[in-house]
């Protein structure tokens, strides 16, 4: 009887890891590719969207709530209108009183929409000082309101599973260890910011962040600080 020759443990070890990183390579490829497939279909998108509107009879995006884009400069020569308004940049905000318009209108349509769709800002009232949880408000209202004018049901489904999802998950992770502790993280501190959703609460946020951002919110608003 012949006998089956044994097989070298390392070049058997190699040949499986060589397999591994083949396939771990093949699943970097393949991200690679799904990203950039997406990339490409948000332009094409967005593209198609821009054509749409152009189009005579095209519904136009209405009002957001409360002020939630900014009308274009106006040069004198009548140009311009609905479609020509950009989308609220929230970074260069430097007047208090447009600040506060647009948070009062932020908190209003995140507890009239955001809460039905699971996430409650209510029980974390230091939200208006986290700049990137404002501006994602602020992006979702206005995505949902240019979605739902749109004889096409197709932007308030990618709404509702794409732009939502993902918005939702990025005010999560900001918010967590506020969340964890009920009271607003900043610093390895915390602070008490009971107050800050009301009239005039959401007044001295807006206030801090147009004159005073520079300084550390906790600092300029005086919160009381838990530990």
């Amino acid at each position: 009887m012949s006998r089956r020759p044994v097989p070298d443990p390392t070049a058997v070890v190699a040949v499986v890891a060589g397999r591994v990183d083949g396939i771990e390579q093949g699943q970097d490829e393949l991200r690679r590719d799904v990203t950039a497939l997406g990339r490409g279909l948000a332009d094409v998108i967005a593209h198609l969207r821009r054509l749409t509107h152009d189009q005579p009879g095209a519904v136009p995006p209405g009002s957001l709530p409360a002020g939630t884009r900014t009308p274009p400069s106006s040069d004198g020569d009548g140009e311009g209108g609905d479609d020509d308004e950009a989308q609220v940049d929230w970074f260069t905000i430097t007047d208090p009183g447009t600040a506060q318009d647009l948070l009062t209108a932020a908190d209003q349509w995140a507890g009239g929409v955001l809460a039905w769709h699971g996430l409650d800002l209510a029980g974390v009232q230091c939200w208006p000082l986290h700049p990137c949880v404002v501006i994602d408000v602020l992006a979702l209202s206005a995505a949902r309101e240019h979605a739902y004018p749109q004889a096409d049901p197709t932007p308030v489904i990618e709404w509702l599973t794409r732009w939502l999802p993902n918005g939702i998950d990025r005010i999560r992770a900001a918010l967590t260890p506020c969340l964890q502790d009920h009271a607003h993280a900043e610093a390895g501190a915390l602070f008490d910011a009971t107050g800050l959703t009301t009239p005039q609460g959401l007044a001295a946020a807006a206030t801090w962040w147009a004159c005073h951002r520079d300084t550390p919110a906790p600092v300029w608003l005086d919160l009381p600080r838990i530990r």
